[in-house]
């Protein structure tokens, strides 16, 4: 039997973690409960150091340049597993917690060969990312590998109940939500504002399917409103010429986690749109930014079509606007900043809610809950 004070855990996750905000709040958690915790991770941007030491917990980078969301990157994937495979070989560990479909077949092959314990944890469908731009029989070949790896796991998690629809019908042995909640302690957050600009608020990957361009143009021309972006992605160079021409756009670049929930508590106003068009994007109630801004009780400008559509609207902690209809994005954005009161209320619709479902003091609880199965 594993004893809790023993157990190992190594984390896979094909992103550079810096920052990874659910991967490093798991990963805390979890050294911070006795667990030994090292996560390893693709430096795809090359910038980061191949070690890093934090708190309770290490992250060991394989550094190899390659691009966000293109197909190209499926050139650079077998280096990456190579790496994998060979790390979960010669290593020590009890619990292999691998995130998403770019980790899974190197944590199935060795996982099993080693009778490791499995915690699949899947932040987006791989088959709904690829869905408008690959071939039907591709795109049913990754659905049927993403329920195969749900269905070989010891565990499987998932960030909204939403996303039960798309492992179905796999026979899963146990399956968990943890939503993507920030792990500030909610009694440290209060309502800011006073400001004499209107200020709006993104943070996340910059790419043309987040309608960041919609917002900034109907923006453009309202002089009382700023709007701060932070973010980085595939389409970051072709975003910072945009912004650099647009007077009211303050472009941040990648920030550490915690400098994102300060601009959050100052902001007046987040922004979370998602193209309805991609498959992937039903779930967007996933993203970080949707809790944080409950948690630091500010209203959310979204858009229809995805699940967040539902959630917001149910919540009423903010307003729900077409995609890409820049006339509505103004006229929303005028509406909440000359009703500072209805703004309060959306804020703390979303807060009163986030406190009583969503904390990651319920969620961190889970978590521990998960691993305590696994080590008994």
């Amino acid at each position: 039997m594993i004893t809790s004070a023993l157990a190992s855990v190594i984390i896979l996750r094909a992103t550079p973690v810096a920052p990874e905000p659910r991967v490093e709040r798991c990963a805390f958690e979890l050294g911070h409960n006795g667990y030994t915790v090292a996560v390893l991770a693709w430096d795809r941007e090359g910038t980061n150091p191949l070690v890093e030491q934090k708190q309770n917990f290490s992250i060991h980078r394989f550094r190899l340049e390659a691009p966000f969301g293109k197909l190209s990157l499926l050139f650079y994937m077998p280096f990456w597993w190579f790496f994998l495979c060979l790390q979960l070989l010669i290593c020590e560990y009890d619990i292999i917690h691998a995130c998403d479909l770019d980790t899974a077949l190197p944590t199935l092959i060795i996982g099993k060969l080693r009778k490791k314990k499995i915690v699949y944890d899947i932040f987006d469908f791989y088959s709904g990312r690829i869905a408008s731009w690959l071939p039907r029989y591709i795109v049913a070949i990754v659905e049927w590998f993403e329920r195969f790896a749900a269905q070989s796991a010891d565990v499987v998690i998932i960030p909204n109940p939403e996303m039960r629809n798309g492992l179905e019908p796999a026979r899963l042995k146990k399956l968990e939500v943890i939503a993507n909640s920030p792990s500030e302690k909610s009694s440290n957050i209060s309502f800011l504002g006073g400001k004499n600009d209107f200020m709006l608020f993104y943070a996340g990957i910059l790419n043309r399917f987040r309608g960041i361009q919609h917002v900034v143009k109907a923006t453009r021309d309202l002089p009382f409103v700023t709007f701060v972006i932070a973010g980085f992605g595939e389409n970051t160079t072709e975003f910072k010429n945009v912004f650099s021409k647009t007077a009211n756009v303050v472009f941040l670049g990648k920030i550490p986690h915690e400098e994102v929930i300060k601009k959050t508590l100052e902001a007046d106003l987040i922004v979370a749109f998602y193209d309805p068009s991609w498959p992937s994007y039903r779930y967007a109630s996933t993203a970080n930014k949707v809790f944080e801004a409950m948690m630091c009780r500010k209203p959310i400008l979204t858009n229809y079509g995805t699940s967040l559509t539902e959630f917001v609207r149910k919540v009423r902690c903010g307003i729900v606007v077409e995609y890409g209809n820049v006339l509505h994005i103004r006229e929303s954005i005028i509406l909440l900043k000359n009703n500072p009161e209805f703004r309060r209320q959306l804020g703390e619709n979303g807060y009163e809610v986030y406190v009583k479902r969503y904390s990651w003091e319920i969620m961190k609880a889970r978590l521990l809950r998960i691993y305590k199965t696994l080590t008994d």
